[in-house]
C-alpha cells in the first residue's frame, strides 16, 4: 500500500477522534448545566479570582505531568518539555470519551518518532500506576480520618468504613498491589519479557522523581477542589474538606466509569461523600465537581484537539 493510503487512513482516524471528543465535551457540558446550580451562584470578584487561580493550576498540573512523561520516556527518545506537554493534551483529547480515560496513553505514544510504542505504552502505565498509588494511599488515610472523627455514624458511608474493616481495607489494598506485580510474571506476559525487563530496570532516582511529581499533582487536584467548593459558597474547613476529597478521589478511582456516565457518577459520589458534613448543599458540591471536570479535563481536551494533527499512527511506509 502506498503512502497516500496511510495518509488517508491517518486523516480519517484523526477526524473521528476530533468529532468524538467535541461531541462528548458539548454533551457533557450540557449535562453539567442541567445537573448543577450555576444560575444560583454569585460570581463576586473573589469567586472569579478563585476560579482563575484554579484555571492556572490546571496548567501547572499538566505541566508537571509533561515533566513526568519526559523523564519516563527519556531513555528511549529525547523530547522537549513542549513536545511532551502537547502529547499530554492530545492524550486528554482522545481519552475524554473512553472508559476510565484509558485512551490517554495513545496521545503520548503516537507523538513519538523513534521509541518502541509497546515500551512507551508500558512506561505510560508506570506513570499512571504511581499516580493511582498516591490516590489510593491518600484515600485510605482519608477513610481512616473519617472513622476516627466519627462524622455522622448513621450514614452508610460510615458503615462501609467502620473500625472492624480497617484492617480488611488495608489488606485489600496491599493484596491488589501484590497481585498486580505477580501478574506481570505470569506466562501470559512471556512475549513481553524484554519490554517488562525494561520497566523493572527503571532507575530508582527516576521513579522517585515521578513519585514526587505525582504527589504534587495530587495536592494540586485537592487544592483545586477545595478552592472551587469555597468559591461556590460551601462553608467547610480545609482539613475536613481534604479528608472528604481524598475519599471522593479514592471511590472514583476504584469504581469503573463509562464515558457516557462518568460526569454523573463523579458528581453523585461527591454529593454522597460530602453529605456526611454538608447535607444542605448538594447542588453546590455537584457544581464544584463539574467545574473541576471542566477545568481539568474539558478545557485541556479542547486545547489538545489542536495537536491531534501531529499524531503519527504509521511510522514509515
Amino acid at each position: 500500500m502506498d503512502k497516500r493510503f496511510y495518509k488517508v487512513i491517518s486523516l480519517f482516524i484523526k477526524a473521528v477522534l476530533l468529532i468524538a471528543s467535541f461531541y462528548y465535551i458539548i454533551h457533557k457540558l450540557t449535562t453539567a448545566d442541567a445537573l448543577a446550580s450555576y444560575h444560583s451562584i454569585s460570581f463576586s470578584n473573589e469567586t472569579l479570582s478563585q476560579l482563575l487561580f484554579c484555571f492556572i493550576l490546571m496548567f501547572v498540573n499538566w505541566s508537571l505531568e509533561a515533566v513526568k512523561w519526559k523523564l519516563l520516556i527519556a531513555p528511549y527518545e529525547e523530547i522537549s518539555w513542549m513536545q511532551s506537554l502537547q502529547s499530554i493534551f492530545a492524550g486528554v483529547t482522545i481519552s475524554i470519551f473512553t472508559p476510565n480515560r484509558v485512551g490517554e496513553f495513545t496521545g503520548r505514544i503516537f507523538f513519538l518518532k523513534k521509541a518502541d510504542r509497546l515500551i512507551a505504552s508500558l512506561k505510560s502505565i508506570v506513570g499512571s500506576f504511581l499516580q493511582l498509588t498516591i490516590t489510593m494511599i491518600a484515600g485510605v488515610v482519608g477513610i481512616w480520618m473519617y472513622i476516627e472523627k466519627g462524622y455522622n455514624t448513621q450514614t452508610p458511608l460510615y458503615a462501609i468504613f467502620d473500625h472492624q474493616r480497617k484492617f480488611m481495607l488495608l489488606l485489600i489494598l496491599c493484596s491488589t498491589f501484590v497481585v498486580a506485580l505477580a501478574m506481570i510474571r505470569l506466562s501470559f506476559f512471556a512475549k513481553l519479557k524484554h519490554q517488562m525487563k525494561e520497566i523493572f530496570n527503571t532507575k530508582k532516582s527516576e521513579l522517585l522523581w515521578v513519585l514526587l511529581l505525582s504527589v504534587i499533582r495530587y495536592m494540586i487536584f485537592t487544592f483545586q477542589y477545595y478552592l472551587l467548593i469555597v468559591a461556590l459558597g460551601v462553608q467547610v474547613e480545609l482539613m475536613p474538606a481534604c479528608m472528604l476529597i481524598s475519599i471522593v478521589f479514592f471511590i472514583n478511582a476504584v469504581i469503573p466509569s463509562f464515558a457516557l456516565t462518568e460526569i454523573v457518577v463523579r458528581s453523585a459520589v461527591a454529593v454522597y461523600v460530602f453529605n456526611s458534613i454538608e447535607p444542605a448543599q448538594p447542588f453546590l458540591i455537584a457544581s464544584a465537581s463539574l467545574l473541576l471536570w471542566s477545568i481539568n479535563l474539558a478545557i485541556p481536551a479542547l486545547i489538545g484537539s489542536s495537536f491531534i494533527g501531529k499524531l503519527q499512527f504509521f511510522k514509515s511506509h
